[in-house]
């Protein structure tokens, strides 16, 4: 991208989405959705990855089919002339159960907090982006997919403490690691004070706005 919009094929793009959970859809009416879209003229349709219905049930027991096949819906998307601005969290609230975290974390060893700088925490959340990202590498637009933007954390403004700008820092420096060779396209959500100081600091992300107004960031 660049100061003014993202690039696709080095050409800047209008970027018109719409939101479709496919956790929340039915495989069956994924095309009938991509058609509506369409209808409306969108170029976009964005989606959440929900960690917790992947994999539930236990630590390892991942499952990417049926009504979890996100690489199928993804591939879907691109039949109907659709690129995909995937948001992967592994939190990603959404009005979803436990904000997309499956239960068994919080018996997860000794885990003190959940999106912070605990050691758990975060080896958890780098093995869940990896392996999502693994999942559909072949699918980002650099690759030829489209798959244009990745998300990692989502509605983060942390505690008010010191901690929440190294979190976000290590956050967001996993994920551009994990997708160096492709140089995908990641952003941050929700703060954008917070956000811009991880690109202050030399960190690379895109910041996005949760909110309606602009001029209250400052």
């Amino acid at each position: 991208m660049d100061g003014r919009s993202i690039l696709i094929n080095n050409t800047r793009q209008l970027i018109l989405s719409g939101s479709v959970h496919y956790s929340r859809v039915l495989p069956t009416d994924w095309e009938r959705v991509f058609l509506l879209a369409r209808e409306l003229h969108l170029n976009t349709i964005q989606t959440y990855f929900m960690w917790n219905f992947h994999e539930g049930k236990e630590r390892g027991n991942v499952t990417w089919s049926g009504r979890r096949d996100l690489v199928q819906f993804i591939q879907l998307a691109n039949e109907h002339g659709l690129y995909v601005n995937l948001r992967i969290g592994p939190y990603v609230c959404g009005e979803y159960y436990y904000g997309g975290l499956p239960l068994w974390l919080r018996t997860r060893e000794t885990i003190q907090c959940f999106r912070c700088n605990d050691k758990v925490w975060k080896r958890e959340m780098q093995r869940v982006l990896k392996y999502v990202v693994e999942k559909v590498r072949p699918l980002l637009a650099s690759n030829g997919g489209n798959v244009i933007l990745l998300q990692v954390e989502n509605e983060y403004n942390g505690d008010g403490t010191t901690e929440d700008q190294s979190y976000l820092e290590w956050a967001v420096d996993v994920a551009n690691n994990l997708t160096l060779n492709e140089q995908a396209l990641w952003s941050l959500c929700h703060d954008h004070t917070l956000c811009s100081e991880v690109n202050a600091r030399g960190h690379r992300a895109l910041c996005t706005i949760n909110g309606f107004w602009m001029d209250v960031y400052k």
